[in-house]
């Protein structure tokens, strides 16, 4: 019995430990979009949060570290949703459309999230190994297969890879900074059907 209650007592405090770090990246990522991150203290973080600055080391040797967390973790997410919508899709068309439909949801659950991303990742994605995913990589791949199964005329991939993540980037900052009222789910087939306009052109 004491053996079961120590394990318990121990699972809560885990848990406990994981809502901790969670309150502690979610506190940051607003920060940081909202002051930048230069801007954003230790202090500023725990105090968003109500813990001391020594329970936030607990769970991050620093502010750059956090950051980096922040950004790694759901940039490699991101890449590997968009891969995995790819699975079972017939065609370069269809991949599309499924890797849209994933951006476009992905950023109207959480834009401050994409808006992290996107202020960062100039910064923050070259210090990621070579063998890892990026969501440039899953786009690229899609492009490239396109080509070679004859779906999309050949061209320059990297230069189409950049011009389909523009079509929805663009879009997306400027929903992001209020200039688009829609949420991008709702223009998802528009940004299908430019995406597709762009691969033939």
């Amino acid at each position: 019995m004491i053996v079961y209650l120590h394990s318990e007592f121990r699972a809560v405090a885990l848990r406990d430990g994981r809502e901790t770090k969670e309150r502690i990246s979610r506190a940051a990522l607003t920060l940081f979009v909202q002051k930048g991150f230069a801007e954003t203290s230790i202090r500023d973080i725990t105090s968003a949060v109500g813990i001391t600055e020594g329970a936030l080391y607990r769970h991050f040797p620093g502010k750059d570290q956090l950051a980096w967390d922040l950004f790694s973790t759901n940039y490699i997410s991101f890449a590997t949703e968009l891969t995995r919508v790819r699975i079972g899709k017939s065609g370069f068309s269809e991949q599309v459309a499924a890797m849209v439909e994933a951006f476009c949801r992905l950023f109207d659950q959480d834009p401050e999230l994409f808006s992290y991303l996107l202020l960062v990742q100039h910064n923050e994605s070259g210090k990621l190994p070579d063998t890892i995913k990026t969501p440039v990589d899953a786009v690229r791949d899609c492009v490239i297969d396109g080509m070679e199964n004859g779906d999309i005329p050949k061209a320059d991939p990297e230069v189409l890879t950049a011009s389909l993540l523009g079509v929805v980037l663009q879009v997306a900052t400027a929903r992001i900074y209020g200039r688009i009222e829609k949420g991008l789910s709702e223009m998802k087939d528009d940004l299908t059907a430019i995406c597709l306009r762009v691969a033939q052109a």
